[in-house]
């Protein structure tokens, strides 16, 4: 299968990217990291090299920085 008729059937059957499809599980996952990790090791658990990277696409996922949804959902 090419590579282009592979994302045209992907979004068929998924409503969206693969690409995109994969972020949100790896953001889904990251928030399934209750630990004391800091944010460069949970970026790297999920498949990201960069923290920054991480963050960013976090914070557009989410409409907040993996710190700060972190302080709000931490639980005591």
């Amino acid at each position: 299968m090419s590579p282009s008729r592979f994302q045209m059937a992907f979004r068929q059957v998924y409503g969206t990217t693969a690409y995109e499809y994969l972020k949100v599980m790896r953001m889904n996952y990251a928030l399934l990291q209750d630990s004391d990790d800091n944010i460069r090791t949970i970026a790297f658990k999920v498949g990201y090299r960069n923290a920054g990277h991480f963050s960013k696409l976090f914070r557009e996922t989410f409409g907040m920085g993996p710190k700060e949804y972190r302080n709000i959902h931490k639980i005591k």
